[in-house]
């Protein structure tokens, strides 16, 4: 799915007329959906860090951001791919 098709899919879903060419959802907090997609994947990459470091703390903190970070992209519309190791997983 390009950037367009997932703007007028933003639209669609949330009946918000004002997502622009920037990316803009028409909302409180309106972030771009390039901006929550990279949350997303910085919330993702954090996790696998504190994983392989084997820190609780971090991993607690990370688990944290990546849920904030997901209810923010479907509150917004936005579909979030799988990350790499799903795929692979279910490739498998």
């Amino acid at each position: 799915m390009d950037r367009n098709e997932q703007l007028d899919q933003v639209e669609d879903v949330t009946g918000f007329d004002q997502v622009d060419q920037s990316g803009y959802l028409g909302e409180p907090g309106g972030k771009s959906a390039e901006v929550l997609l990279q949350q997303v994947a910085d919330a993702r990459s954090a996790l696998a860090t504190a994983v392989a470091t084997k820190d609780p703390t971090g991993v607690s903190r990370a688990l944290d951001e990546l849920e904030e970070a997901l209810r923010e992209a479907r509150e917004g519309g936005i579909e979030v791919p799988p990350s790499t190791s799903q795929v692979i997983e279910q490739n498998d």
